[in-house]
């Protein structure tokens, strides 16, 4: 099933809102971020760009589920800078930026989207 920008959108902003009431899963979002950390440090200790790719978005989505939208944003920033032709964590980047109020930044990287990732008509 292929989501919408609409749809997806709409999935992270009800998951954003929605962990405040489930601590069970930020403390396990935490613990994740803890091992992914690591897993990144040795993926970048072997040069393996297709694990940091991974881990990049695992500690940014686990910070997602543990309500830390800065953290978010750092670690989808740095796999957007680190990995340019990934459409998803530029997307991730540009709500996580719009939802915090950084709305110079996320018009950057907004435009940033539509020259590498041009609607097809």
């Amino acid at each position: 099933m292929v989501l919408s920008d609409d749809n997806l959108k709409a999935k992270i902003i009800d998951r954003l809102q929605a962990q405040s009431e489930k601590p069970d899963e930020i403390r396990a979002a935490k613990a994740r971020i803890e091992r992914e950390i690591e897993l990144l440090a040795a993926a970048e200790s072997k040069g393996n760009r297709h694990d940091i790719y991974h881990h990049l978005v695992n500690i940014g989505t686990c910070s997602a589920v543990a309500g830390n939208a800065d953290d978010v944003a750092k670690y989808f920033k740095r796999a957007v800078d680190e990995f340019p032709d990934k459409r998803y964590p530029l997307f991730i980047l540009v709500m996580t930026l719009t939802h915090l109020g950084r709305i110079d930044e996320a018009l950057e990287y907004t435009h940033r989207f539509e020259e590498r990732f041009p609607k097809k008509e």
